[in-house]
């Protein structure tokens, strides 16, 4: 396990210095732009070829469990050294890299089963340091627009479960989600409350729902009338969950109906003319 490891961390160097190496021959204007897009091509394959590998080891089909933490570490720093907002134009151009909801699936998994639903938040400072530290990379793949907002409702409804251990990271997140758009981030915060809505059988659950809502519902500030087109889709992407499965000729109540208690956290962020769309 270790020869592999130590294997990954060179190619991801191998990446940096090649990176570089390209940038700084860029900037000098020494070597001709069609020559620097041939090797920027290259790069962008041989870093592909590296997120694949990395991809395996990270699924449940890797051969060694024990890697899955090196090839997580190492996925996001990659695309972090990749990312959108890394570099000139240039660069974003003809290489920034996104990636799609199955590879985030796998990154929200690995939280999952190793942060979220793991015992390891008690097992000592080395541990919870190691945890807020990967909390932290999937973040930044939030914060530097590499993984889009709208796959990362799995991960958003333990806010409040480990707000003390992670909260400062969560609002850092939620907080750029805001101020990049508005829409996306109320979509967010729905489909989180759906995700949580569906997993709660339990009187606790649902408490926990409910205080979820609230605590949600203060992210929009005490003057939410910037927030209005949002917060008017949060309650239409609401109440279509709770009445979609409604059949008039049944004469049953639909099974979601209860959601709408959720919805009323958001309601006094409302202004009187989005009461009435």
């Amino acid at each position: 396990m270790g020869v592999v490891k130590d294997a990954v961390s060179i190619c991801y160097f191998t990446l940096v210095w090649s990176m570089k190496s390209i940038k700084e021959q860029e900037e000098e204007g020494d070597v001709e732009q069609e020559a620097i897009l041939s090797k920027v091509h290259d790069l962008k394959k041989l870093t592909k070829r590296l997120l694949v590998a990395l991809r395996l080891f990270l699924s449940n089909e890797s051969p060694c469990q024990e890697l899955k933490e090196p090839a997580f570490t190492a996925i996001c720093d990659t695309l972090l050294l990749f990312s959108k907002k890394d570099g000139d134009e240039f660069w974003k151009v003809n290489f920034a890299m996104t990636v799609d909801q199955s590879f985030v699936k796998l990154l929200t998994r690995f939280l999952i089963d190793t942060v979220f639903e793991a015992d390891s938040i008690a097992d000592g400072e080395s541990t919870a340091a190691k945890n807020r530290t990967n909390v932290i990379l999937f973040c930044k793949l939030l914060i530097f627009n590499i993984i889009e907002p709208k796959y990362t409702a799995d991960v958003f409804r333990y806010y409040l479960k480990y707000f003390s251990e992670f909260g400062d990271i969560f609002k850092i997140a939620l907080d750029h989600i805001r101020k990049t758009d508005h829409t996306m981030f109320a979509n967010l915060l729905i489909s989180t409350l759906i995700k949580l809505y569906e997993d709660s059988a339990s009187p606790d659950g649902i408490l926990h729902l409910y205080n979820l809502a609230k605590r949600f519902s203060l992210l929009f500030g005490i003057d939410a009338s910037k927030y209005q087109p949002a917060l008017i889709a949060l309650h239409r992407e609401g109440i279509h969950f709770a009445v979609h499965s409604f059949e008039a000729e049944r004469l049953t109540p639909p099974v979601n109906l209860s959601f709408l208690k959720v919805l009323i956290e958001f309601s006094g962020k409302l202004t009187g003319s989005s009461k009435k769309i």
